[in-house]
């Protein structure tokens, strides 16, 4: 799925005030220019992402695998509604035990500073000997990382997920 057409809208924005929840092994995609979470996502054994993006495209693999790419960066220095920046913001809850949770965002140089800002909850607890993966992507742009993240194995067998922050400055 390609999302290659952006808005018209140079603020267009994502706010997430309440609760998003997929089935068990299912995908959640949010993504927009600014995206901002305040409330909980969740996705079981399945894929969160959170994307700051002008384009992007999705692709399901049929193994319950998803791939997220950002097609097209952010080329604006926009602010959504509630004044959040270009890029992602989660002050909320972000939940993909024994899947991935993806934060990622992309910006044309010089247009943000911290492209992606977490203060929130981010959690991919391993489940069933199933590791989760929690990656924070910023690519040429900044990273902040405040909250509690989270990637462990609380039973017997499990070893525990990963842990990824990936920006020029993290």
């Amino acid at each position: 799925y390609n999302f290659g057409q952006p808005s018209p809208n140079p603020n267009a924005a994502i706010i997430n005030l309440g609760t998003l929840q997929a089935s068990a092994g299912g995908s959640i995609v949010l993504s927009a220019p600014s995206v901002r979470n305040e409330g909980v996502i969740e996705a079981t054994l399945g894929t969160v992402v959170v994307g700051g993006a002008k384009t992007f495209a999705v692709d399901f693999y049929g193994d319950k695998l998803l791939s997220y790419a950002v097609t097209g960066p952010i080329d604006q220095a926009s602010t959504a509604p509630d004044g959040s920046p270009a890029g992602v913001v989660n002050t909320g809850t972000l939940n993909a035990d024994g899947g991935r949770v993806l934060v990622t965002s992309r910006a044309a140089a010089n247009i943000v500073d911290n492209l992606i800002n977490n203060t929130g909850f981010v959690q991919a607890n391993s489940v069933s000997i199933v590791n989760g993966t929690v990656v924070f992507d910023a690519g040429d742009g900044g990273v902040s990382i405040g909250g509690n993240v989270s990637a462990v194995g609380r039973n017997d067998g499990d070893t525990g997920g990963t842990i990824k922050a990936l920006g020029r400055t993290v």
